[in-house]
């Protein structure tokens, strides 16, 4: 097993009960254990700035997936909960699940991920820390 951080965000229509619903089938997946969930935060928009606040949490999940394959869950699971991707990288979002962490792995650049272009494991930190900040307080 190892354990993976995926990040939740959510603009539109409630996005509290969106993240509270993510988490919940975060939760019946099968091969993922839900261990930790974090406080919801709101955060303001990055890049598109004409658009609602978003509210963002992590979850903790233990796994015996490799991380494409978890990677492939999560857009299944953003699809089940409506969100369709219409080519505007940084505007409203009905759910976002994110990969941020996986195991140990650190990456410096996208030529280092195989499934290079998918993953928003390559999110950087310094860029994304207000999405980001619910991660902070599990060090």
């Amino acid at each position: 097993m190892v354990s993976a951080w995926i990040g939740l965000g959510s603009n539109m229509a409630n996005p509290a009960a969106r993240i509270s619903g993510a988490i919940d089938r975060l939760g019946q997946e099968p091969q993922l254990t839900l261990e930790r969930v974090s406080s919801f935060y709101r955060t303001a928009p990055l890049e598109y700035l004409e658009q609602a606040d978003f509210i963002n949490a992590v979850a903790r999940v233990s796994t015996i997936l490799g991380a494409e394959q978890l990677l492939e869950r999560l857009v299944r699971i953003e699809t089940e909960l409506g969100r369709t991707r219409n080519g505007d990288r940084y505007g409203p979002r009905v759910i976002d699940l994110d990969l941020l962490l996986f195991s140990d792995i650190v990456l410096h650049n996208a030529d280092e991920v195989p499934w290079n272009g998918r993953c928003s494991l390559l999110h950087r930190f310094s860029d994304r820390g207000k999405p980001c900040h619910p991660l902070s307080h599990y060090g």
